[in-house]
């Protein structure tokens, strides 16, 4: 062969290789573009079953359509159903629930004994989040007859699920944890404490928020260990002026702070850690516009002006 006909050989060959290096190349890319594009994968589907007073209670995943919005679930939420434990019993309960089966640190189903007169031994409880968040409890009892099914549920916000017997005050109780959007002040990093507990009798079957005496260790606890955090960083930023400063830092624990000392409702203790507020630059109007603001999600309704004639 010429040495012309070479190169023109050559130059051939090389036109071919690169045409076919760019064939290779958007396909390679394509491909890839349809991983990106690709759903995330669904989490494996979830069934749990318990049987209880002669019903069975099935918890389960179950897909559905999604619109592809942004606040679709993943497409798969949970169903829950309450049947007669006999072949072909009569479904007595059922709902499409929008959490998942399943919870980090509580069974996705469970009983419990009622230890109360409502002529049902035991209550059940489910377990679901939105893929690990909003973690909530769902419990459900026998009315006063068959087929009649009470609910109520709880979530725990930024914590985890618990319930607990008090054997000493004799009720069921649950402490959460969560961020609350205050009126004036916005959201804050640090959660708010509220203890619950499970009312349950003949007529009444559900969570409400308790404070005061059964509870005040649980609120007076969590008040010192916020008051801690609050002293140990204040004495931080006096040796270090880069530290975040007193008003950043107090507009995130004196709610919190303030909540879980009134729902003690000991009104001497309150009193006594007025002072401590007041060190934080906190003046009586401050105290008057949280007491509204407490007051707004729940907590008991406490008058900072009267502290002195509690404390004479």
């Amino acid at each position: 062969m010429k040495a012309g006909q070479l190169r023109t050989a050559c130059m051939v060959c090389l036109s071919m290789a690169a045409v076919l290096l760019l064939i290779l190349s958007v396909s390679h890319s394509q491909a890839g573009d349809k991983e990106v594009m690709k759903k995330p994968k669904a989490l494996p589907p979830s069934r749990a079953v318990l049987e209880s007073e002669r019903l069975t209670y099935v918890y389960q995943t179950m897909s559905v359509e999604t619109s592809g919005k942004r606040y679709d679930l993943s497409g798969d939420v949970g169903r829950i159903t309450i049947s007669e434990s006999v072949p072909g019993g009569n479904i007595v309960y059922e709902e499409k629930y929008g959490l998942r089966p399943g919870c980090d640190k509580f069974p996705t189903i469970s009983r419990f004994p009622t230890k109360a007169d409502t002529g049902a031994e035991w209550f059940v409880v489910v377990c679901g989040s939105d893929e690990g968040r909003h973690e909530t409890i769902k419990a459900f009892v026998r009315g006063t007859t068959a087929l009649e099914i009470r609910t109520t549920s709880l979530d725990f916000e930024n914590s985890f699920p618990n319930l607990t017997y008090d054997s000493q005050h004799g009720f069921y109780m649950a402490k959460v944890y969560k961020r609350v959007l205050v009126d004036g002040v916005g959201y804050g990093t640090i959660d708010y404490a509220t203890a619950y507990r499970l009312l349950i009798d003949g007529t009444v079957f559900g969570f409400a928020p308790i404070f005061g005496a059964p509870m005040e260790r649980f609120y007076l606890d969590y008040y010192v260990e916020l008051k801690d955090k609050v002293l140990r960083r204040k004495a931080a930023s006096a040796k270090e002026p880069d530290q975040e400063d007193d008003a950043g830092l107090l507009g995130d624990y004196v709610g919190p702070m303030l909540g879980a000392l009134v729902a003690t409702e000991n009104a001497n203790r309150i009193c006594s850690e007025r002072k401590v507020f007041e060190s934080f630059g906190l003046d009586p109007q401050d105290l008057r516009a949280w007491r509204k603001r407490l007051v707004d999600m729940g907590y008991p309704d406490f008058n900072f002006d009267n502290c002195r004639e509690v404390t004479r």
